[in-house]
């Protein structure tokens, strides 16, 4: 309590630091990947998290750069977009006016997970379709994260493949 009378700047910045931390937290609550973590693994895991904003019609992932961060969604929505299509083994470029449209996220969602689990170039394009706020997950805070919570590794990579799934058989509607 001195110390709050004394620095109350000091004060502001440790309080509005807990704010977001315990933003974070809620946030991972409602993400099937940590909902099954008790509140204070969850507080240990914010604590890898790093807050980003983004401006409606920002570029988050731009596809066929290498990635080394995942993202989880706080608020907003993102739109997930590909111009790279396989047709019988062969790769298609579209042209950008011919993006194609996988998939909307909101909040609770998470994206960019391939780039850390197969170390392959990103599949796809995300894009803020509002103003968005995000936790990002880069390779090394998720190394700590799946060293001590291996169940974390495990639903991530089947996240992924149902990902996979339903991708194609978005693509499959198309053709």
């Amino acid at each position: 309590a001195v110390l709050i009378k004394k620095e109350p700047e000091f004060s502001e910045a440790l309080l509005l630091q807990h704010y977001k931390r315990k933003a974070s937290e809620v946030t991972l609550a409602r993400v099937p990947l940590f909902s099954y973590l008790d509140p204070i693994e969850r507080r240990k895991i914010a604590e890898q998290l790093t807050p980003m904003n983004v401006e409606e019609g920002a570029v988050i992932i731009t596809e066929g750069e290498l990635g080394d961060s995942m993202y989880i969604i706080k608020s907003g929505q993102v739109g997930v977009y590909t111009t790279l299509l396989q047709a019988d083994g062969v790769s298609v470029i579209k042209t950008d006016q011919e993006r194609l449209h996988l998939a909307t996220l909101q909040e609770g969602d998470f994206f960019g997970e391939q780039a850390l689990i197969t170390k392959e170039p990103r599949s796809a394009t995300t894009i803020a379709l509002s103003d968005v706020q995000l936790l990002k997950f880069t390779k090394r805070d998720l190394a700590v994260v799946v060293k001590q919570y291996p169940r974390v590794g495990t639903l991530l990579k089947k996240y992924h493949q149902q990902r996979i799934s339903s991708t194609l058989e978005s693509l499959k509607s198309i053709w």
